[in-house]
């Protein structure tokens, strides 16, 4: 479901709290990433298309 559609039915704040946890997630999993391998099957996860 895009973003914006979401927003239109939940309002703009569950959204916003959506992106900025999993920002959070993402960011705070670049900490223990050793090496390059891992760091490219950790960044597609953290993008979702729709």
């Amino acid at each position: 479901m895009p973003l914006g559609h979401l927003a239109d039915r939940r309002g703009p704040r569950d959204p916003a709290v959506l992106l900025s946890l999993s920002t959070g997630a993402v960011v705070a999993s670049f900490l223990v990433i050793g090496s390059f391998a891992p760091f490219v099957a950790q960044v597609p996860s953290g993008v979702r298309t729709s």
